[in-house]
């Protein structure tokens, strides 16, 4: 479920967004991207050859000064033109994330191009017609014949180009007409972009500015079939609630909730500066987390917080949730949950998988299942899997880090994947030799400002993982807070978050990085896993 929306992180160029609309959904599984890239290149080549015979014609035309009537006319060129460019308009769809969008600028330049060739064609049949009747192609001069021969040829590929031209046309107008409006293909739609029932949706904020702070996001969970605000870590083990009883400015808000439904104990609960005592309740009922139901699960019900834990959710949150499953995660002796799911047998394969979907006007959105990754999410084969550095963590170490390929920043360093943190953190001289890299404008508090306007031209910047690159471009890691206000998703770690043995500083790969690929933290191998996501996956959506 949604917790609340999150920081909208800028806007694609036009027709780049991938608009979320069922009719735009629709276009993208619909859409004969095959068919579309044959016509496409047969018009280019055609709309070519056309361009070229009129060149050549005029040359000769020239030489024997028969530069008056329909042999001047150089109709050809401007044909050429106007065909290569709806070939050139037909490719360039079939790369766009707004298919319905380019098709329509493709057909309206087919269009025009369909009239020229119209032209073209009445053009050069008067010019065969007349060839044939001077005997032209019987001439005993070459260069004669082969004016004659440049008409009948202009004339054959035009014609070839004003069918394609057509049968495009007649393309969008089967798609329009017939396949959007198709029951079979629509019920087809709805069960492709469909999540299965394990499943649950959350959502991120990105709330800016506070360098002190580890920024991360709340989830949506439900206790007693109470919902529960949640920051959900792959950090930690902890699992704890505030209660309604919790006094002070550090106490989080407690309202939406009634915490004496909850079966309280008078065992202690102390952990991260917060105190309380343990309790438990039924996870999972109306609000779920990747289809858990009935799940007695113990947590923390804090009475009292020595100083706020240095995470910023946004408005609201309740408690935190950490999905870590090592032994040493046993907080006052109680299991984390994935720990529980094992133990309570609602685990088939140790593990929770997480896919993001974010459009230019909507937020963030996450979806999570249990076990492994729901294939409708990612490309098949597209998955790759590396070992974790310490069992029970989500730690693992990264080859390299370069700006475009070329400038390393960092080598064999250790870094957690972090779904719903909101930056990207690291030690503060790597962050801040990477963000000199982005030209920073201005520095405030270890958070580097970028200029909006030139967002477009900065480097890509690649994370090396296993022999695996994977590459986040501005539009990644840049957070778009307003119009004219861009920041560096690479900021310093305020924490200094240490490897469990102390030995070195590790990297929080947080949405910038996470959302862009579909993630896997699978406990039963004790390895994470990063899949290309499947440009249909949508969330559940109504046709």
């Amino acid at each position: 479920m949604l917790a609340h929306p999150a920081q909208h992180r800028g806007r694609y160029p036009i027709g780049y967004g991938g608009g979320g609309s069922p009719i735009e959904y629709k276009w993208k599984v619909l859409w004969p991207y095959v068919a579309s890239t044959i016509i496409g290149s047969l018009i280019i080549l055609c709309g070519l050859l056309v361009f070229v015979l009129e060149i050549a014609s005029l040359a000769l035309i020239g030489k024997y000064f028969i530069n008056t009537g329909i042999w001047a006319t150089g109709v050809g060129i401007w044909t050429g033109v106007f065909i290569m460019a709806a070939g050139v308009f037909i490719l360039i769809l079939n790369w766009m994330k707004s298919v319905r969008l380019w098709a329509f600028v493709a057909l309206c330049v087919t269009i025009a191009a369909t009239a020229f060739a119209i032209i073209d064609f009445g053009i050069n049949a008067a010019r065969v017609n007349d060839a044939s009747v001077l005997g032209l192609f019987n001439s005993i001069f070459s260069d004669i014949k082969s004016i004659a021969g440049l008409a009948a040829a202009q004339l054959t590929f035009g014609i070839l180009a004003f069918l394609l031209c057509a049968a495009f046309i007649g393309l969008y107008i089967y798609i329009v007409f017939y396949q959007c409006n198709n029951q079979a293909v629509q019920q087809f739609v709805t069960q492709l972009s469909t999540p299965t029932d394990s499943s649950a949706n959350c959502a991120s904020t990105s709330n800016t500015g506070l360098s002190s702070h580890i920024i991360t996001c709340t989830v949506q969970i439900s206790i007693d079939n109470q919902p529960i605000n949640v920051i959900l870590l792959s950090s930690s083990g902890a699992f704890w609630i505030a209660s309604n009883e919790c006094i002070g400015s550090a106490c989080p808000n407690t309202s939406t909730y009634d915490s004496n439904q909850f079966n309280n104990t008078s065992i202690s609960y102390n952990t991260d500066n917060v105190h309380g005592t343990v309790a438990s309740g039924i996870f999972g009922g109306s609000i779920v987390i990747g289809g858990v139901t009935d799940v007695q699960q113990p947590f923390g019900l804090i009475t009292s917080i020595d100083n706020p834990p240095k995470l910023e959710s946004g408005p609201s949150y309740n408690g935190i949730l950490g999905f870590i499953y090592t032994s040493d995660s046993f907080i006052n002796g109680l299991a984390p949950l994935l720990v529980t799911l094992g133990q309570q047998g609602k685990l088939q394969a140790c593990g929770i998988a997480f896919a993001f979907v974010s459009q230019s006007d909507t937020p963030l959105t996450g979806y999570s299942t249990l076990n492994k990754p729901d294939p409708i999410t990612y490309i098949p084969n597209t998955f790759s899997y590396t070992p974790t550095l310490f069992p029970g963590y989500w730690l693992f170490n990264v080859d390299n880090l370069a700006v475009n390929k070329l400038i390393t920043i960092d080598t064999s360093f250790p870094a957690l994947l972090a779904p719903f943190v909101a930056f990207i953190y690291g030690p503060s001289s790597a962050i801040y030799s990477l963000n000199q890299k982005l030209g920073c404008s201005k520095w405030s508090q270890g958070i580097c400002f970028i200029d909006c306007s030139q967002v477009l031209s900065l480097p890509n910047i690649t994370f090396t993982i296993q022999a695996h690159n994977y590459t986040l471009n501005p539009i990644d890691y840049i957070l778009f807070v307003s119009s004219n206000v861009c920041l560096s998703a690479f900021v310093p770690d305020p924490l200094n978050s240490t490897t469990p043995d102390n030995q070195s500083i590790y990297w929080t790969l947080g949405n910038p990085f996470v959302a862009k690929y579909v993630s896997h933290f699978d406990c039963q191998n004790n390895s994470v896993g990063l899949a290309t996501k499947n440009p249909l996956f949508k969330l559940p959506i109504s046709l």
